[in-house]
């Protein structure tokens, strides 16, 4: 299950770094920044990560950027909530792009599914944590 959590958060810090890679006008404001990022993710999903888990679609709200994800693996009872976001982030933030996103006060919101369509708890990433 850890292994699952950190690819799909390598792959979501190179979709993000990825859709982060154009240069912003210097008077763009932070939501029209995450809209951007969320639009740009959008044009190379969804992706399929492994047979089960596929990254759906990002939209943005305000500050956040949504990433929608089916066929995850519930985390819990092995993790807590807090344990997944966690360990999510610090692989995320590997990508600089990423981690540029969350230091200018973004954050990425992850909705997930379970492969039998229960809806897993959002998971929210807003900061990079020192490691």
């Amino acid at each position: 299950m850890k292994y699952v959590i950190l690819g799909g958060a390598i792959l979501l810090g190179t979709l993000v770094g990825v859709s982060t890679s154009k240069r912003f006008p210097a008077k763009s404001s932070l939501e029209d920044k995450v809209a951007a990022v969320a639009e740009g993710m959008n044009s190379i999903l969804p992706k399929k990560m492994t047979e089960h888990i596929t990254f759906q679609s990002a939209h943005a709200e305000g500050t956040t950027i949504v990433l929608e994800i089916s066929g995850m693996p519930a985390w819990r009872p092995d993790y807590s909530d807090e344990e997944a976001a966690k360990m999510m982030s610090v692989s995320a933030c590997h990508n600089t792009g990423f981690q540029d996103v969350v230091a200018t006060g973004a954050s990425v919101r992850i909705q997930a599914t379970a492969p039998d369509g229960s809806e897993l708890p959002p998971l929210l990433i807003d900061h990079c944590p020192r490691v």
